[in-house]
């Protein structure tokens, strides 16, 4: 397998065409795109910082629009690939305290959906992963301390989730019953 690897910088609103034309000038094509980054920030709104609002809009939502409008056309005209994007349980309710994180996973949630009835019919599947809390670095940087949380998920656990979800063809997967009791409790 050959790996290649490109570095950019998604909170910059040029990033995703400039990763796309790098990737055309070597002449590579994706034939699965996950959109996985992503941050939140735990406090109150009034309280938040308008640069870091701005550049989790970007990150969140904005690179992965783009990316999404950028990469699929390719895997249309080949009729198969995919997008997995990386939404959460905070979708499915708002969270006080993590009030644009959870509308930016909503949004991802809902446009993930309505591009899987777009694109499902024609060889590409469109997913929305939505983890619950999962072990990673994320809740460091976000402010939430893990020890107080009852349920944990391993990377592992959502990502086996996700890839068998993709090849399922289904729109949403939430990994774990814990997660997915919780996400009916709308």
């Amino acid at each position: 397998v050959t790996v290649n690897i490109f570095k950019v910088d998604l909170a910059e609103s040029s990033s995703p065409v400039e990763l796309c034309d790098r990737l055309r000038a070597l002449g590579l094509h994706v034939d699965i795109l996950i959109n996985n980054a992503g941050f939140g920030k735990q406090r109150r709104f009034e309280r938040t910082d308008i640069e870091n609002n701005s550049e989790m809009v970007q990150i969140n939502i904005g690179a992965m629009v783009a990316l999404t409008r950028l990469l699929p056309p390719h895997m249309l005209r080949r009729g198969r690939g995919g997008v997995i994007n990386l939404s959460s349980t905070a979708a499915f309710q708002p969270l006080p305290f993590f009030a644009l994180y959870s509308a930016s996973k909503i949004f991802i949630l809902y446009f993930s959906e309505a591009l899987w009835g777009e694109y499902n019919h024609r060889g590409v599947n469109i997913l929305a992963v939505c983890p619950g809390h999962t072990r990673t670095d994320f809740h460091k940087k976000a402010g939430v301390n893990l020890q107080r949380l009852s349920h944990v998920s391993s990377p592992e656990c959502v990502v086996d989730a996700a890839l068998d979800a993709f090849l399922k063809g289904y729109s949403i997967v939430v990994p774990g019953l814990v997660n997915h009791f919780l996400s009916l409790l709308q």
